[in-house]
C-alpha cells in the first residue's frame, strides 16, 4: 500500500515536470474505476501519444463502456476542454483514444487491453479503413462520437490508468 503511494507520487511529479517542459497543461481525472490523464495542450500522433502515456504507466484511453464514456465526456465538456458554441475555440479538440486497427486492418482493438470493440460510439457510421492503418479520434462535435484518423496525424490525448 503504501509502496503504491509513493509510485503515485512519483509519477504525478513526473507528469508535471512533462508539462512543464512540454509547456502544455496536464489535467487529471479520477472516478470510482478510472484515472484519466488529459493532455490538452500537446498535439502528438497516434504512436508518441501511445508511448508518453507507457511513460506515465498508463495507456491511451479505451471507452469500452458507455459509463466511461460519459464520465470523460462530463469532464472534458465541463472544462471547456470541447469545442463549443460557449468557448469558440480557435482549434478544434479532438483527441487520440487507444482504438486502431493497426495490428489487423479492418479489426478495431483497444491498444491498452488488446480486446476487440463491445460497445461503439462511431459517427457517421463509421468505420472505414485506412490503408496505412487506422486510429481512433473523438471530440469536436457529436458528443465525442468517434471517427478513424490516419495515425500520423497530429491529436490532443487522453491517457488512463486503472485505479487500484
Amino acid at each position: 500500500m503504501i509502496g503504491n503511494i509513493f509510485q503515485r507520487i512519483f509519477i504525478s511529479c513526473l507528469l508535471y515536470r512533462y508539462a512543464f517542459s512540454q509547456n502544455t497543461d496536464i489535467h487529471v481525472f479520477r472516478t470510482d474505476y478510472d484515472e484519466f490523464i488529459i493532455f490538452n495542450k500537446a498535439t502528438e500522433t497516434w504512436k508518441d501519444a501511445r508511448d508518453i502515456c507507457r511513460e506515465h504507466t498508463a495507456n491511451l484511453v479505451s471507452l469500452e463502456s458507455q459509463r466511461k464514456l460519459i464520465a470523460l465526456h462530463m469532464f472534458l465538456f465541463a472544462n471547456d476542454f470541447f469545442q463549443t458554441t460557449v468557448n469558440k475555440a480557435d482549434r478544434a479538440f479532438i483527441y487520440w483514444s487507444g482504438g486502431n486497427d493497426l495490428t489487423q486492418p479492418g479489426t478495431y482493438e483497444w491498444e491498452g487491453t488488446g480486446k476487440a470493440f463491445s460497445y461503439t460510439h462511431w459517427l457517421n457510421e463509421q468505420p472505414v479503413h485506412i490503408e496505412s492503418g487506422g486510429c481512433i479520434q473523438f471530440g469536436d462535435g457529436g458528443f465525442g462520437r468517434w471517427s478513424i484518423e490516419n495515425c500520423d496525424t497530429k491529436r490532443l490525448f487522453v491517457c488512463e490508468r486503472m485505479k487500484d
